[in-house]
């Protein structure tokens, strides 16, 4: 059996990746035996039912209508691969880093045949080469970490930087990025390092500003239960280069 999920009206998609979350993780209300579905499709993307971790109705997005055939992708935080896969379809390659959901993620790259994906199960830090203890919702592991300047010496290039690793953004130095020509990130202000953090993402902001990038910037509304303050989500895109 093969199921179906197609996304509702975009007005709708807050409440509808509330409630979907809800679906993916409580099968009474699905009402069906989990075994009995191969995988579910959003906006012609197919998931593995078990992949599911979070709202995964996120296609078509405005902001990476600026990707092309010739551009590579550096996605951090790539979790089950609903922006990773998204991106394949419309750059030359990506690479995707995640630590804990890795294996979910190369299930979803498999199911819909995408070949121009590499996945590094690393975490993203200040050092390189040290076991870190990743969690996210109820999912813990240990992961080797890896600097974004390590990252990138490993590339000869990155056009495009998505870039949501859940407070892990606070480890990137913003000089490592200057060769970047857009860069897309969640920017999480973490309620036991509330005033550091938002003293970093106003240097973050300051730097785009020095160097030449547009910046669009947008809050997002969070629940109080969550660990993060406040979420700053940041569309930075070099002018005249």
């Amino acid at each position: 059996m093969i199921t179906y999920l197609r996304k509702i009206k975009r007005k709708y998609q807050e409440q509808f990746n509330w409630i979907a979350s809800m679906f993916y993780s409580n099968d009474d209300m699905l009402m069906i035996v989990r075994n009995s579905i191969d995988y579910i499709v959003v906006d012609e993307m197919k998931y593995c039912f078990n992949n599911c971790s979070e709202g995964i109705i996120r296609q078509d997005d405005k902001q990476i209508t600026s990707l092309t055939k010739e551009d590579t992708v550096l996605d951090i935080g790539a979790n089950i691969g609903d922006w990773t896969i998204l991106m394949a379809k419309k750059a030359k390659w990506v690479y995707a880093v995640e630590p804990l959901y890795y294996r979910e993620l190369q299930g979803n790259i498999s199911i819909n045949s995408i070949k121009n994906i590499t996945i590094y199960s690393s975490a993203i830090s200040k050092f390189d080469g040290i076991e870190l203890n990743v969690s996210f919702h109820n999912k813990s592991s240990l992961a080797p970490t890896i600097t974004l300047k390590t990252l990138l010496n490993k590339f000869n290039k990155i056009d495009f930087l998505r870039c949501d690793c859940e407070g892990g953004e606070w480890c990137i130095n913003p000089e490592d990025c200057k060769d970047i020509r857009e860069m897309r990130f969640e920017f999480h202000i973490r309620r036991q390092y509330l005033k550091r953090d938002r003293e970093m993402f106003m240097k973050w902001l300051n730097w785009f500003t020095k160097n030449n990038y547009q910046v669009t910037i947008d809050k997002s509304k969070l629940r109080s239960t969550v660990d993060f303050k406040e979420m700053w989500n940041v569309s930075a895109s070099r002018v005249g280069r």
